[in-house]
């Protein structure tokens, strides 16, 4: 099979699987579900963050994430070590799995904050985790495509579900601050920048005022934005499916 040939096939299979992503069932009912995180339906609904979904699928990615740090945290605490059961509630106050769920928790709800609001704003359409597949597949055909015709492409050939999820998280957290800095909530006055510029020499490094006002500026209305987005954060509403989230395990032991 020659290079063209395997690169037509590439993208006829990367195509049919946008085809798939198109034709997959909604969730059914809750009886349904099954036990483990590796046969649960991936698009049942785990919790909902401000009326938006996070599905099983999303929420798994963004718990392999958080594994790690969890696994640092009990040893550096008490110096547990991977076993059976490692990731088994076992009724304390804080345990592995406890502190993974909240961990993901948080982080759900940072994320999904910054999505609904980018949603709000115009910045995206659709913030569903399968609009997101069916961008992460349409993007890894648009780079088969650039590759087959030789053409520069910056970053991975393909990209992974969590490279491309965070990825696209970053773009939409930053243009939505855009999106904000033209609103009153993100307004800076003359008098924040004086101070700034007063209280900051290690930031200005003796240059005038003229020099650096737009650095000033940009970096006041980074600082609001975080703090608007901190306080949408901890009034988000989250409400929890019990039985799908105790399916969902970075590993079944017996």
């Amino acid at each position: 099979m020659n290079l063209h040939t395997l690169s037509a096939l590439r993208l006829s299979l990367a195509a049919l699987a946008l085809s798939c992503f198109a034709n997959l069932p909604l969730a059914t009912q809750a009886e349904e579900r099954p036990t483990t995180v590796h046969t649960t339906a991936t698009d049942a609904v785990v919790m909902m963050i401000d009326g938006e979904p996070v599905t099983t699928a999303e929420y798994t990615l963004v718990m392999r994430e958080r594994v790690a740090e969890v696994f640092n945290y009990f040893h550096e605490k008490s110096g547990l070590e991977d076993r059976l059961g490692y990731w088994k509630d076992d009724g304390q106050s804080e345990n592995p799995i406890r502190k993974l769920r909240e961990r993901v928790a948080n982080e759900l709800k940072q994320i999904k904050t910054v999505q609904r609001l980018a949603k709000q704003k115009g910045v995206v359409r659709d913030i569903s985790f399968q609009a997101f597949k069916e961008r992460l597949t349409h993007e890894n055909i648009r780079r088969l495509k650039a590759l087959d015709q030789k053409q520069v492409v910056y970053g991975p050939k393909q990209y992974d579900e969590t490279r491309y999820y965070y990825f696209k998280q970053a773009d939409w957290d930053q243009e939505l601050q855009d999106a904000l800095a033209k609103e009153p909530a993100l307004a800076v006055s003359d008098a924040e920048v004086e101070q700034f510029f007063a209280s900051r020499k290690d930031f200005v490094a003796e240059r005038p005022l003229s020099d650096v006002r737009h650095r000033i500026i940009a970096t006041l209305q980074a600082q609001k934005y975080r703090a608007l987005i901190a306080e949408h954060v901890a009034k988000a509403k989250v409400e929890i499916d019990i039985t799908v989230l105790s399916a969902i395990s970075p590993r079944h032991d017996p």
